[in-house]
């Protein structure tokens, strides 16, 4: 096992970027020990280089035909975080033909909470899969996407009620008094669960106007 331990450290120190690669690649505690000796080894521009070698190496891994593997390179370029890693993200969930992997993008994306993702995350609402459109759509409620509502509030037409539940959401999240009209318009939902989201997005937005009036 010789990738484990101190032998780790070692090849952080040698900036080994194949062998990280091949550590990462395994997953379980090993990936894990490589990845805290990345965050603590202090130097900046090093670790800098590393990621940048990662995120190109990882991004690969995303064309791959094994699921598993393309699933794994995900998971890792969402840890790493850096900007080429959220680009290689962003243009699989444009790109990839894998539906699970998109989806698990969408989620990830917003669980990064990055805007450098918008324009994917908007593109991915008119995705074919609806369980995409709804995270890609909760993604954007994640990060506040502003600007985002005109194209959420087409979402609120959507066949799916939980694409139309998310949409709500994130117009609520988004914070802007131009999604009030569109939540109104939700208010006759036939989907319960969309009205509630729609009255509580209504009175949380009118509340923030009226406390920015004061």
């Amino acid at each position: 096992m010789w990738f484990l331990g101190p032998n780790v450290q070692r090849l952080v120190d040698r900036k080994d970027v194949k062998a990280i690669l091949r550590v990462l690649e395994r997953g379980g505690r090993a990936a894990r020990r490589a990845w805290s000796a990345l965050e603590s080894c202090g130097d900046r521009e090093g670790l800098l280089q590393i990621q940048q070698q990662l995120a190109d190496s990882l991004a690969a891994g995303l064309r791959d035909r094994d699921h598993i593997v393309r699933s794994n390179a995900m998971d890792w370029l969402a840890r790493v975080g850096s900007d080429r890693c959220i680009d290689h993200l962003c243009e699989a969930l444009r790109t990839s033909d894998d539906s699970d992997l998109r989806l698990d993008i969408a989620y990830a994306l917003g669980e990064m909470e990055t805007m450098r993702a918008e324009p994917a995350l908007l593109d991915a609402l008119g995705d074919k899969e609806p369980g995409v459109r709804r995270r890609a759509a909760g993604a954007l409620g994640r990060i506040r996407a502003f600007h985002a509502v005109d194209a959420l509030a087409a979402l609120l037409r959507d066949p799916e009620a939980a694409v139309r539940r998310s949409a709500v959401y994130a117009l609520s999240s988004t914070q802007n008094p131009q999604a009030l009209e569109h939540l109104r318009q939700a208010l006759t939902d036939p989907d319960e669960e969309v009205r509630r989201g729609a009255q509580s997005g209504i009175e949380y937005i009118s509340l923030l106007g009226g406390l920015a009036g004061e």
